[in-house]
C-alpha cells in the first residue's frame, strides 16, 4: 500500500482509507485514460496491472474481490517506475 499511496501521490492524488467508516477517501490521481465516472477500485486495478505489473488471477465467489499474482522478478521493476 505505501508504493501505491506514493505513486497517487506522484500522479497529483491521495488516498487514504478511513478505518472507522469502512470506506475510502481522498484526492483521484490524475490518469488520462479515466474520464469522468471513476472509483478506487478502477484506480487499484490499473495501478496493479499497468505500474506493479501483477496479473489477474482469479476472482473471489460469491464475488467479494479479485486475486492478482505477480513473478517475483517484476517486483524490482516496481521501482524503476517511481
Amino acid at each position: 500500500m505505501l508504493a501505491f499511496e506514493k505513486w497517487c501521490k506522484q500522479n497529483k492524488g491521495k488516498y487514504l482509507y478511513d478505518k472507522e467508516n469502512s470506506c475510502q477517501k481522498g484526492v483521484f490521481p490524475e490518469i488520462k485514460i479515466f474520464k469522468k465516472e471513476i472509483c478506487w477500485c478502477d484506480i487499484m486495478t490499473y495501478y496493479l496491472i499497468h505500474i506493479a505489473e501483477y496479473k489477474y488471477h482469479s476472482s473471489i465467489h460469491p464475488y467479494k474481490g479479485e486475486v492478482y499474482i505477480r513473478d517475483t522478478e517484476s517486483k524490482f521493476n516496481i521501482k524503476n517506475k517511481m
